[in-house]
């Protein structure tokens, strides 16, 4: 294809990822708007994914998709709320990929759709599930032993002192009603740690431009006007982060404990019967 025959062919479609398809042309003209996802890429490259089975959750356009593919993954699925017809109709064949991408809401995924994975990817998703705990569980049901998961995803970045989930509804910081839950990294590690997956890396991504100082006054203007105070102050700053976690197969009394908890959680219990 010419380049004029690509550009028209990617005009077809709205992407949300800023894919390079060829020098000089990419599927859109403004990068994505998350400094973070940008910053993914480092990260990915410390990882081996060679001959490995690999999901991406809310894959949109795939641009995560389609590095991993070419960093050596044996096989790359991809599921979203809604497949991107771009990529399943222009960027999978124009690549000759073989990244498989398919419309599966993350609350219906099972281990008999696709099997287990050697990692996941569950970039920018965690704080728009309103219910987030059962599918981190299900992530992890899905993992191989000692595979690991990639969630990066917004957080509460001030409040350490305890383990926090903070679930808004029409008044959240973001502008966005589906932004709808929010972790400090306190709540988000125990939440692995119940899940028996080890914590590997915790890496904040701080936007040190000064675009950044705009997103801190948005967020203070948002609690001045809506008035959502504790002890008069209530200064709830949001951040982005990146949460490596691998899970645990060796058994312990800490992975008893968590299994025992797990049927008290999840399924039918006999501890307080006699």
């Amino acid at each position: 294809m010419t380049d004029e025959q690509i550009i028209n062919e990617l005009k077809k479609y709205s992407f949300y990822h800023r894919i390079k398809v060829k020098e000089g042309i990419y599927t859109r003209d403004t990068k994505n708007s998350h400094f973070s996802h940008r910053k993914l890429f480092k990260y990915l490259d410390t990882i081996d994914f060679r001959n490995k089975r690999v999901l991406d959750v809310g894959c949109r356009d795939g641009i995560f998709s389609f590095y991993i593919e070419k960093k050596g993954a044996k096989e790359v699925i991809g599921i979203d709320n809604f497949v991107s017809k771009g990529t399943v109709d222009f960027l999978i064949p124009y690549f000759n990929s073989k990244v498989k991408i398919y419309e599966k809401n993350l609350f219906d995924l099972s281990e008999s759709d696709f099997g287990k994975f050697d990692i996941i990817l569950f970039f920018g998703v965690l704080y728009h599930l309103r219910e987030p705990i059962s599918p981190m569980k299900r992530l992890s049901d899905l993992l191989e032993e000692d595979g690991l998961l990639l969630c990066e995803t917004a957080i509460i970045d001030n409040i350490e002192s305890k383990p926090i989930i903070y679930v808004p509804y029409n008044t959240g910081p973001y502008d966005d009603p589906t932004s709808c839950t929010f972790f400090n990294v306190q709540g988000l590690k125990e939440t692995f740690d119940s899940l028996n997956c080890e914590v590997l890396l915790i890496k904040k991504f701080i936007d040190r431009k000064f675009s950044n100082i705009k997103k801190i006054v948005k967020n203070i203007l948002w609690l001045i006007f809506n008035k959502n105070k504790i002890l008069g102050i209530d200064l709830i700053i949001l951040n982005r982060v990146l949460f490596i976690v691998k899970k645990n197969k060796i058994i312990t009394e800490k992975t008893k404990k968590i299994d025992k908890t797990h049927d008290y959680w999840y399924r039918s219990h006999k501890e307080h019967q006699d």
